[in-house]
């Protein structure tokens, strides 16, 4: 089993260095750092000084207080923020008759609520001001970046903000960078382009689903795009959001629903895959679109065939399963829980999990551990601890950590349905930066290079997006 104690005289490429005449790691002020790890064509982001300069152009505009009549507001209210809000809005209200019709319908709902709390305790533990604890950004509620996503055929790169925004960037210095905003697009948790469609983007967030349909043509920083708001019964806030291999399915998983959706968008219609008493967290299509992992907010998680749509559940001893990734073969899955500071491999290439001849399920073999990530120390740096976040392109695995600030980066190949897992170095930011979101560029025809290249893209926690060539892993 693979340890962090491998990680001996290791390198860390980028802004920190493993000082071989001291033996300690070290991080180098920026103004002496070089730009030895900026890949051409990349463009340069930092999305803190994004968000101040767009406050900052907002205050030349003058602003002033409209009397908005009541009737309006509370029309605006329900819109955007739902039946409760206005009846408390209406509660508020001077209006006598109606303050007290809405202030007992409050009390039933409130009475219904704690009923509902009662057979569902769990539910208790996972509004959104407690997502943070399941989250596989690290301090969700205060990090700059919130989500990044690469579109699988193109050079786009889709990151949401705290500012609830979306930025859409690509390879062109000379292009405008699109702002997607949008009243119903609060706490984003999720995105996903959707596989051969350049301009379809889907946002999961606090009022369920936003499909952003974005002109390719625009030349203006706030386009006219289109976005469609969904929302399906209790299924919000949707936490995660996930397109099959050619796009023709949507799956959607919410933080307070005990269904996994599965959304033909073309249409809009779904159907609900319902298997626990226990809310849904996250879910992963295979690379092959022959299998669908879900994790949920308790100690169960479940993988799903997609032929039959029959699912075969798990169970973690300890918290819940914290983040994991498919291989791109699809025979291999690596995931980590929140509790164990222990990286587990699934294999799917011994022997089938689903036997389709019985009536049912076979049980598959054990998750085996592959890696101890166990925290360690070298010359007063901590490195290593429980995984924040799994980011995976078959020959390279990065890992962040809960409480430590480094990745750790592994070489990965599988051979004769075997992997194998070797560790390589860490990445360190600059200074006191730790990563708060990490993840591979999917692999596709670069039009600048005409070659297929991942990279892996870190957002560090002061807004700074790095991003890392697997040249330099080499």
């Amino acid at each position: 089993m693979a340890s962090l104690r491998s990680f001996s005289g290791s390198v860390l490429p980028g802004d920190s260095t493993f000082h071989e005449g001291t033996s300690k790691v070290c991080s180098l002020p920026q103004k002496y750092t070089t730009n030895s790890v900026k890949i051409n064509s990349y463009p340069e982001i930092n999305i803190s000084r994004e968000i101040y300069n767009s406050h900052i152009s907002r205050q030349d505009h003058l602003i002033l207080p409209v009397q908005e009549p009541f009737v309006k507001q509370l029309a605006r209210t329900f819109f955007d923020e739902g039946v409760k809000s206005s009846l408390n809005l209406l509660k508020d209200s001077n209006l006598s008759l109606f303050s007290q019709l809405s202030n007992g319908i409050l009390k039933i709902m409130n009475y219904g609520n704690r009923i509902k709390m009662f057979f569902n305790p769990h539910l208790r533990e996972i509004g959104i001001e407690n997502y943070e604890n399941f989250s596989q950004v690290r301090q969700w509620k205060n990090a700059t970046v919130r989500f990044l996503a690469f579109h699988p055929q193109c050079f786009k790169i889709a990151i949401a903000s705290v500012d609830d925004t979306i930025r859409i960037y690509t390879n062109d210095e000379n292009s405008i960078v699109p702002l997607l905003k949008n009243s119903q697009q609060k706490s984003i948790f999720t995105l996903a382009w959707r596989p051969f469609s350049p301009s379809t983007l889907v946002v999961g967030c606090q009022n369920g689903i936003l499909i952003w349909t974005i002109d390719p043509s625009s030349n203006i920083s706030r386009p006219l795009s289109s976005a469609v708001h969904y929302r399906h019964e209790n299924h919000f806030p949707v936490t995660s959001v996930e397109f099959n291999h050619n796009g023709s399915l949507l799956a959607t998983a919410s933080l307070k629903d005990t269904s996994i959706l599965i959304w033909n968008i073309d249409k809009m219609s779904c159907t609900p895959l319902k298997k626990t008493s226990i809310p849904f967290l996250n879910l992963q299509w295979s690379m092959n679109g022959s299998y669908i992992f879900t994790s949920t907010v308790g100690n169960v998680f479940r993988v799903w065939n997609c032929d039959t749509w029959k699912s075969d559940r798990w169970t973690v001893a300890n918290g819940h399963v914290q983040s994991f990734q498919w291989s791109p073969c699809g025979k291999f899955l690596l995931f980590v829980t929140s509790e164990d500071p222990v990286l587990y491999s699934l294999g799917f290439a011994d022997e089938p999990i689903f036997n389709e001849n019985s009536k049912k399920i076979q049980q598959p073999q054990r998750a085996l551990p592959v890696a101890d990530l166990s925290q360690i120390e070298i010359e007063h740096s901590e490195l290593g601890g429980v995984a924040q976040q799994l980011a995976w392109n078959g020959k390279y695995l990065g890992v962040s950590f809960k409480t430590t600030n480094s990745i750790a980066i592994f070489q990965t190949t599988i051979r004769q349905h075997q992997l194998h897992i070797l560790p390589m170095f860490f990445i360190n930011g600059m200074g006191t930066e730790f990563p708060t979101f990490i993840t591979f560029q999917p692999s596709y025809k670069n039009s600048l290079s005409h070659r297929a290249e991942n990279v892996l893209t870190i957002a560090w926690s002061s807004g700074r997006i790095e991003f890392y060539s697997n040249n330099l892993f080499n």
